[in-house]
């Protein structure tokens, strides 16, 4: 939406063509929720290049980028990698399968940029 018009004008149709059936409140809400999750941005996932079971790595940012790593143990480790550096992940740093510690930088990467996001009157 381009403006705040825009979706208010929008909503308001979405109101409409609910008003005119047989409903109740519940499904103006549920009207109202399939609109906001269709006009909200979604996260894009991260990128994988897999190292063949072994590990895998996605680039974030810049150059940073997140670091699976196989050892030998048979656990996969999460780190957060930077050129010249390497820090652990801000959660459990090792995972029993490569799409556990997938999941596990996905959440945290989707974490990261929410906590950067706003709504109107906030801060």
């Amino acid at each position: 939406m381009d403006s705040r018009e825009d979706m208010l004008d929008a909503l308001e149709a979405v109101i409409l063509d609910t008003h005119d059936l047989d409903v109740t409140d519940r499904c103006y809400a549920k009207a109202v929720l399939r609109w906001i999750e269709r006009n909200t941005p979604a996260i894009k996932p991260l990128v994988w290049d897999d190292f063949d079971g072994r590990g895998a790595k996605a680039k974030v940012f810049y150059d940073a980028s997140y670091l699976i790593t196989k050892w030998s143990t048979g656990k996969f480790e999460l780190a957060v990698s930077y050129p010249g550096h390497q820090a652990i992940f801000a959660g459990p740093q090792f995972y029993d399968t490569l799409d556990a510690a997938k999941a596990a930088a996905q959440a945290d990467y989707e974490a990261r940029i929410r906590s950067a996001l706003t709504t109107e009157g906030e801060g």
